[in-house]
């Protein structure tokens, strides 16, 4: 899969540890998640809207 972000740099803005029964795990924000996807497959279009319908609902809160 190549991500629409050109580089793991890009990426590292949205880099989230949290703990995990008390285990340190490393993952990306909403936004993160939503620059690794394509822009030519269609289950990534899916997942993009997805996404983008999270972030609406965090912001209007």
């Amino acid at each position: 899969m190549a991500p629409t972000c050109s580089t793991c740099e890009d990426l590292q803005p949205h880099v989230r540890t949290l703990m995990v029964e008390g285990v340190e795990v490393r993952t990306l924000d909403i936004e993160g998640l939503s620059e690794t996807r394509t822009d030519y497959r269609a289950k990534d279009w899916i997942d993009r809207e997805a996404l983008q319908q999270i972030l609406l609902r965090l912001r209007q809160r």
